[in-house]
């Protein structure tokens, strides 16, 4: 299944199997946090992920993707927390 927007689904808990192997798209260049959730990807919820970088806004994602720290993306900021805290909540990983 596809992920659906955490912001719109507070409830929803995405499964690691259901992002596994699937290319993460972002925007481009170098930020703290984009940074630190591709690290997060790599090590704790998709060893074989692919990374995708793209302009900050206007890309519309190819089927198998996933989109994170980016405007309209499925793992985004949500509220007060920043990409990695909501990857933490959404894979139930602790910090």
């Amino acid at each position: 299944p596809e992920p659906t927007d955490p912001a719109r689904t507070s409830t929803r808990r995405y499964g690691i199997a259901d992002v596994r192997g699937r290319t993460w798209v972002t925007r481009k260049g170098v930020h703290v946090d984009r940074i630190a959730s591709a690290w997060l990807i790599r090590e704790h919820i998709d060893p074989e992920a692919r990374f995708k970088f793209v302009p900050a806004k206007g890309y519309t994602p190819e089927p198998g993707e996933v989109r994170f720290d980016m405007y309209d993306a499925e793992l985004t900021h949500d509220g007060d927390l920043c990409t990695f805290e909501v990857l933490l909540r959404e894979f139930e990983l602790s910090s």
